[in-house]
């Protein structure tokens, strides 16, 4: 009866375990709109720099709980990038660290990190697509509702083609969102 009594008290102690460690480790989606405000980009060749007008974009990430306070993720973002009345996308894909503190009492949740990505802007001003090693660092701030805000600063610290080497940023991205 009593090897009974203990074998049953250890497995509910393992699923409780478990159920703790899946809610710790669960994987949450979401979906933001940017505003990238504006900026530079310089080109290497001309030795100039040429001004990036205010940008609008649409993202989605996948955020898993990697321990008590620490998100890692992967993120995609679509940027209509406007220079000089042209418009060409910049897609951006990465992968994204983040601290989870606070939300204590029904409060927001804060979570600064950072992300290193892959961009890749489409032909604009005669230039062929370029490609860029992307930097990104911000804090979300995530409300009970599951409605965010963020402020980052985003740019590419190197990047181009076979014919211009391009750089751009730092740049301040505003982002409204929903987790789900």
């Amino acid at each position: 009866m009593q090897c009974r009594s203990l074998a049953l008290a250890l497995m509910a102690l393992a699923f409780a375990h478990q159920a703790d460690a899946q809610q710790q480790r669960s994987t949450h989606f979401g979906v933001k709109a940017t505003l990238m405000m504006p900026g530079q980009a310089y080109v290497e060749e001309v030795d100039g720099f040429f001004d990036i007008d205010m940008s609008i974009g649409v993202g989605g990430f996948v955020d898993t709980r990697l321990g008590e306070k620490m998100l890692g993720g992967a993120y995609l973002d679509l940027l209509s990038a406007h220079a000089y009345d042209e418009s060409a996308l910049l897609v951006d894909a990465g992968i994204a660290l983040k601290a989870d503190l606070g939300g204590a009492k029904g409060g927001p949740r804060w979570r600064p990190g950072f992300g290193l990505g892959y961009g890749s802007l489409s032909d604009v001003g005669g230039i062929g697509a370029t490609h860029y090693l992307t930097l990104r660092a911000g804090v979300e701030m995530l409300l009970p509702s599951q409605w965010l805000a963020e402020v980052s600063i985003h740019g590419a610290p190197t990047g181009g083609n076979q014919d211009v080497t391009v750089s751009y940023g730092p740049m301040v991205m505003l982002r409204f969102g929903r987790v789900f």
